[in-house]
């Protein structure tokens, strides 16, 4: 039936990848306006539809980045209820920012600024303007072209890589993939730790056709976590069912990861950046009391929004880590953008 679907689709791919062939064109012939930054920007992004792990990898590049210099992210708050520019501050939530946002401004934001603007170049402007920071990450803005940054990341995942996909709806492509040549970096993503030499050497040798260096990362699950930080061993889930709450786009790697441990759980599964309304929190109260379970376990994302109504959930945390020559690769671009900018 799936695959009757897609097939189904094809037509309206077609359409919709002419479309974004004239976008793109329109751009590059100057058509279009394009704002270049004056201080070095990162964009972090992908061609498909959700499940890449840009929130893990705009996190791993905080980490690399915020001892040394003065950071910003700017997002769009995809599903905020603001509009316009927005700083995180003193009662941020993710109504006001978006789930992913107040995430990375819940974990860093003592330590860098978080923005919102779906104006991506106004909100750099006003970066510039009010907090005057060093770098600035854009998440989720390889289609945002009217910001042309100094350093374009793509990431895309190792069971799913975007050369073997379509466009939407006959797949879950969002882009056309001659926009990969465009970028300065292909980074694959969700690479299992024990992977195939075989399969990552096609796979890179695939990517390789458009000129950027490919670079593999993993992203590994942490012990869970409460409200306050607290970890609580495996062996207590162990011991009690529990209810997994996920609204992300692709949970199976996660559900894979807590099968692996032999968990017994019933996932109440939610769409990408669902809002939890106080109907669904009702509906998931009820699930919880059927089932019997002891516990509430949920994904990042998703703590940020559910907190409020189940205050004693728990969150599983998401590692992202490259290969060791890799990360020396990225750090030598990130830092080599941040001492000269490149001219756009």
């Amino acid at each position: 039936m799936e695959n009757l679907l897609k097939t189904l689709g094809l037509p309206f791919a077609w359409l919709l990848g002419g479309i974004l062939r004239i976008r793109h064109r329109l751009f590059d012939a100057g058509w279009l306006p394009v704002y270049r930054p004056s201080l070095p920007v990162i964009a972090v992004g992908n061609l498909q539809v959700g499940g890449t792990g840009k929130t893990p990898m705009t996190e791993y590049l905080i980490r690399l980045l915020k001892d040394d210099f003065r950071t910003a992210v700017l997002s769009r708050g995809y599903k905020r209820r603001s509009k316009g520019f927005v700083v995180a501050g003193a009662g941020a939530n993710a109504r006001i920012l978006g789930d992913e946002p107040f995430q990375l401004y819940r974990k860093f934001g003592h330590e860098i600024v978080v923005a919102v603007d779906e104006n991506r170049a106004r909100g750099i402007r006003l970066l510039q303007q009010q907090v005057k920071p060093q770098i600035v990450l854009l998440d989720d803005a390889l289609q945002h072209r009217r910001v042309d940054a100094h350093l374009k990341i793509l990431l895309t995942p190792f069971h799913r890589p975007f050369t073997a996909d379509r466009l939407f709806p006959a797949g879950r492509l969002r882009d056309i993939k001659n926009r990969a040549y465009s970028v300065d970096l292909i980074i694959v993503t969700k690479t299992p730790p024990d992977a195939d030499i075989r399969k990552k050497n096609r796979l890179k040798t695939d990517l390789a056709k458009y000129g950027k260096p490919v670079l593999f990362a993993s992203m590994t699950y942490d012990t869970p976590r409460d409200a306050a930080g607290m970890e609580i061993p495996w062996q207590i889930w162990q011991k009690e069912p529990f209810i997994l709450i996920t609204g992300i786009a692709d949970p199976q790697p996660l559900i894979a990861f807590l099968k692996s441990k032999n968990l017994s759980f019933k996932h109440l599964k939610f769409p990408d950046h669902y809002h939890y309304d106080k109907h669904s929190l009702e509906n998931i109260r009820k699930q919880i009391h059927r089932s019997g379970a002891k516990r509430i376990l949920t994904t990042e994302k998703d703590f940020v929004k559910l907190q409020e109504g189940f205050p004693a959930a728990a969150f599983v945390p998401i590692r992202f880590a490259l290969e060791s020559r890799d990360e020396e690769l990225l750090k030598k671009m990130i830092y080599e953008q941040i001492k000269s900018p490149k001219s756009l």
